[in-house]
């Protein structure tokens, strides 16, 4: 479990997603997520002492806060990539470059002189 504390309100902090299990998964570039969040006392509750796990959130809780938060879209870190890619000389003056992106974006192409 990561410790929150309140000055990290407000702050981006790294988040993996944990699944069924011990398996943990990066977050995917933009993807849509959906936020589950619960919270526990770190001290017992003498109210309750055969809780195994002390004044945790119920699911109504956990859904609230679910529903507050929305859904949640990660950012695209990675730049395009060229899955195609290829130029001729068409003429004297003329080159033609084809290209092929894995993601929509813009490719910035200049002709610029072996000599110079």
């Amino acid at each position: 479990p990561m410790a929150v504390s309140s000055d990290d309100v407000g702050r981006f902090v790294k988040v993996s997603v944990t699944r069924q299990g011990t398996t943990v998964a990066p977050l995917v570039d933009e993807q849509a997520y959906v936020t589950y969040c619960a919270a526990k006392d770190t001290a017992t509750n003498p109210d309750c002492p055969t809780c195994i796990v002390p004044n945790l959130s119920n699911l109504a809780e956990i859904k609230a806060a679910r529903d507050q938060i929305g859904i949640i879209t990660t950012f695209d870190h990675a730049p395009p990539t060229f899955t195609q890619l290829g130029a001729r000389g068409l003429d004297e003056t003329t080159i033609r470059v084809t290209f092929v992106l894995n993601e929509p974006g813009m490719a910035y192409c200049r002709a610029t002189r072996t000599d110079a």
